[in-house]
């Protein structure tokens, strides 16, 4: 066994060493170079140089854009930056107090009945709150509370009905278009029937509103949110929880401009209340397109929030801070060049119009002793209130 084994070492090392094997070895050494040199050398050189050309022609043309945008981005972080001026109130701020309804007189029983009917709310059980606020709409129509909170408990189905209402009337102009009229006389006369017929219509349902308004037991019985806000506001027109609902309905239904309407009355009695305002400028900034009325909004919301940390000698929470910071530096780009003058009016204002005078608490108001259901009023949000704008939390 020995023996054999050497002599097939000695057989493969004479094959070897002769010319013929020697040959071979060789040519199955190019054979294999050739093939590495194919298939893996020459497209990895390859792939390399076009990549160092991309990577140099990407460089020629797009320096300037590189370098323009870095700037910009170092801009925008220079301004979004806070600095100490941004937790200094202009001058001597002065809160505006909240003013607050006087306390109305009702029966143990009854404020059992609405504390009963705030904890449902907050469940969410609406069905079963509507119970013990139907009797106290009839029994104290003086009272704002159990409007404005039946009217939260209805407004997700109102709303629904109205949107499903207002897709079938689009449904149904849609068919009256295709219809085909014999003559462009006979079209123009049936739509000046149709938009007396819907005039008429809408005169009479204006009027039944006004009607119903005046009898708490159909409010309380068939009352939609929006009578029901309404008269909780001819109620108590001190009850802010009512313009937010409102503005927060109408808003979903489409009407920005009765939302404002709704916002800007409910301001009108207290001009400094934080929610309201941030509501007013989510509204203009996101669904009005009207940039420097959402700037004075937030600007003095920022204000407000700044003079109630002072106040209470709380230092400011940055993120708050800057969140605010960031929305009126977006804002001031976008608003247009020929209302630019008036931006820097309304910033001379507030310095000029800083008084030496010291800070007012600004109180909660509400409408004793029926206090307001905060967990159920909406904000308005703000895509940008998510963080844009965001936000249909409450504060």
């Amino acid at each position: 066994m020995i023996r054999s084994t050497r002599s097939d070492l000695s057989n493969f090392s004479d094959f070897f060493l002769s010319g013929q094997g020697l040959r071979k070895f060789v040519n199955s050494l190019a054979t294999t170079f050739r093939f590495f040199y194919r298939f893996l050398i020459i497209p990895a050189i390859c792939l390399g140089a076009l990549t160092g050309c991309a990577s140099l022609f990407s460089g020629d043309t797009s320096d300037e854009e590189g370098a323009g945008s870095k700037f910009q981005r170092r801009a925008d972080q220079k301004a979004l930056a806070l600095n100490p001026s941004d937790f200094i109130l202009d001058g001597n701020f002065v809160l505006i107090e909240a003013p607050v309804a006087e306390p109305l007189d009702i029966s143990d029983k009854a404020k059992e009945g609405y504390r009963r009917a705030l904890v449902l709310m907050r469940k969410k059980q609406f069905s079963n709150a509507q119970a013990y606020l139907k009797p106290l709409v009839i029994d104290y129509p003086e009272l704002s509370g159990p409007y404005v909170n039946l009217a939260i408990a209805r407004k997700d189905t109102f709303v629904e009905a109205q949107l499903k209402e207002s897709v079938s009337r689009k449904a149904n102009k849609n068919q009256k278009k295709v219809k085909k009229i014999d003559s462009s006389q006979a079209e123009k006369g049936s739509a000046s029937s149709d938009i007396q017929s819907v005039n008429n219509s809408a005169k009479d349902a204006k009027d039944g509103d006004k009607a119903a308004l005046l009898t708490p037991e159909y409010l309380a019985q068939e009352g939609n949110p929006r009578m029901l806000l309404n008269a909780a506001i001819n109620a108590n027109p001190l009850n802010f929880d009512a313009y937010l609902v409102l503005a927060n309905i109408e808003r979903k239904l489409g009407h920005f401009d009765e939302a404002k309407s709704a916002l800007e009355r409910g301001l009108a009695q207290w001009p400094h209340h934080s929610r309201m305002l941030d509501n007013y400028g989510i509204l203009n900034d996101l669904y009005l397109n009207d940039p420097l009325s959402a700037y004075r909004a937030y600007d003095l919301a920022r204000r407000i929030y700044l003079a109630k940390q002072l106040q209470q000698s709380l230092e400011p929470d940055k993120k708050i801070v800057k969140q605010y910071k960031g929305w009126l530096v977006d804002l001031e780009r976008r608003i247009p060049e020929q209302q630019k003058s008036e931006l820097e009016a309304y910033k001379q204002s507030i310095v000029k119009a800083a008084t030496p005078s010291t800070a007012v608490s600004d109180a909660k108001a509400v409408d004793k002793p029926e206090p307001a259901l905060e967990s159920q009023v909406e904000q308005d949000a703000p895509s940008k209130k998510e963080a844009e704008k965001g936000n249909e939390d409450n504060e």
